[in-house]
């Protein structure tokens, strides 16, 4: 009867077994599936920033051009017209940045949606509404169309940054060195659509016109949201923590402290981008192809990092991965004006690249560690305050630094800048421990326990 009753017992262990084994080939499925939906997701969305840059000037002419023949009986003729094209170039700026801007607030909703209904909800929406942001951009005939299509693309982009970084949180969340690892893929999936955009539209807008580069990004996104769908199957989950609100996480200084490091890393690039091309086409007068690709090497050099360092930064400790990346930052903005050919310029550019990367490369995972600790089940609400640091620094950084070189001067605007990489190194050492939240429970039966003694 023993026997009978072990050869069953030992039946069911096996099924057990296999059972457990099933399950966590597909938990390791889904952790990759998770992990190419969200490299993809940031690769368009990266892609769809600076697919615009050499589509824009040629586009905005074309459209004044053709606003001009079809009301040239009403248009008023003279000096307007140069006050017309003074706002074509101004509207450039203005289609650029209102979308960081729009990101920026729709975060501050984004995040504290995921704690409701989970991640892979808001990262369908934000599939489809960067979709949208597409369609319309291949349609657009005037400025307001253009300026909508950019401010949808940075609703998308809320959606998805949050969600995004949340998704690979959780999914590894039992190992920190390989979900600091997938989330360094996940930024090298930035890095590759920065780099590839420029390139992707401005051939393609040369040869198939506007709806070529649009097309292929909005097939591109139908195939994410067919994959992120067979995949990850979006669902609502229900949370069952209620820890971790907006602003319980706001008010962590670790929070506070990481945000800013990740603001002020994207700062230096932030305020180098609009004048670095404006500077070399005045010093040395290198063609517009040159001025696009000055930042390419800066590209490479985050992409390469992102990928392959990860494990490099883990081991010296975040902390001091970021300190390290704000100090190549202010050492390369200093360098740069200093540089004799354009040659040579592509070397500090390069270095800054790597500076950033470094530095995001580090503190991304840092975030994820301190929601562990203190704030459970809080992942998209924390990447949402970190992602509102990265649209402010390119909110303001841009219009700041070219404010600045006007009055101050290019070589003092970049040591302002190195200047606030430097000042706040320091307070990265306040990253050096993660502690854990110690709760009302926790602290009374300390107390019970130290009194006993």
């Amino acid at each position: 009867m023993k026997s009978e009753q072990n050869e069953v017992y030992d039946q069911i262990g096996e099924s057990d077994a296999k059972d457990n084994i099933k399950s966590g080939r597909k938990f390791e499925r889904h952790k990759h599936g998770t992990l190419f939906v969200v490299t993809i997701a940031y690769f368009l969305d990266c892609m769809l920033i600076t697919v615009v840059v050499p589509i824009l000037p040629h586009f905005l002419t074309q459209l004044q051009q053709e606003h001009e023949i079809n009301t040239s009986e009403h248009w008023i003729q003279g000096p307007n017209v140069t006050e017309e094209e003074n706002l074509q170039y101004l509207g450039i700026g203005y289609i650029l940045c209102t979308k960081p801007l729009t990101q920026l607030f729709v975060n501050l909703f984004a995040g504290p949606l995921t704690r409701r209904i989970g991640y892979s909800i808001p990262m369908l929406a934000g599939f489809i509404i960067t979709l949208i942001s597409i369609m319309m951009f291949a349609v657009s005939r005037s400025f307001w169309m253009l300026f909508t299509a950019r401010s949808i693309q940075g609703v998308g982009s809320a959606f998805t940054v949050a969600s995004g970084m949340g998704m690979l949180a959780k999914a590894y969340n039992d190992d920190d060195h390989e979900r600091g690892r997938a989330m360094g893929l996940a930024l090298a999936g930035v890095s590759f659509g920065l780099m590839a955009g420029p390139v992707f539209g401005g051939f393609l807008y040369n040869y198939g016109g506007i709806y070529a580069p649009f097309g292929i990004l909005a097939g591109i996104t139908v195939i994410a949201i067919v994959i992120e769908i067979i995949l990850l199957r979006p669902k609502i989950e229900e949370q069952q923590s209620k820890s971790g609100s907006l602003r319980e996480v706001i008010c962590d200084p670790q929070v506070i402290i990481t945000a800013l490091g990740i603001a002020i890393s994207n700062f230096g690039m932030a305020t180098t981008e609009p004048t670095i091309p404006l500077f070399i086409q005045q010093k040395w007068g290198v063609s517009p192809t040159l001025q696009g690709l000055v930042f390419l090497p800066s590209s490479l050099a985050s992409a390469f990092c992102s990928t392959y360092f990860e494990p490099v930064l883990e081991k010296m400790g975040r902390w001091l991965a970021a300190m390290i990346g704000l100090l190549i930052i202010a050492v390369c903005v200093l360098v740069i004006p200093l540089m004799p050919n354009y040659t040579t310029l592509l070397g500090p550019v390069f270095v800054l690249g790597w500076g950033v990367a470094m530095a995001q490369t580090a503190l991304f995972p840092t975030v994820s560690q301190i929601v562990d600790a203190r704030h459970e089940n809080a992942y998209g609400v924390a990447f949402a305050i970190a992602d509102s640091a990265v649209c402010l620094a390119f909110t303001v950084g841009p219009s700041m630094s070219e404010a600045l070189v006007k009055v101050i001067g290019l070589d003092k605007t970049l040591m302002v800048t190195a200047g606030l990489c430097v000042g706040f190194m320091p307070f990265l050492l306040f990253l050096r421990t993660i502690k854990p939240k110690i709760t009302v429970d926790e602290g009374s039966k300390k107390a019970t326990d130290e009194e006993k003694y």
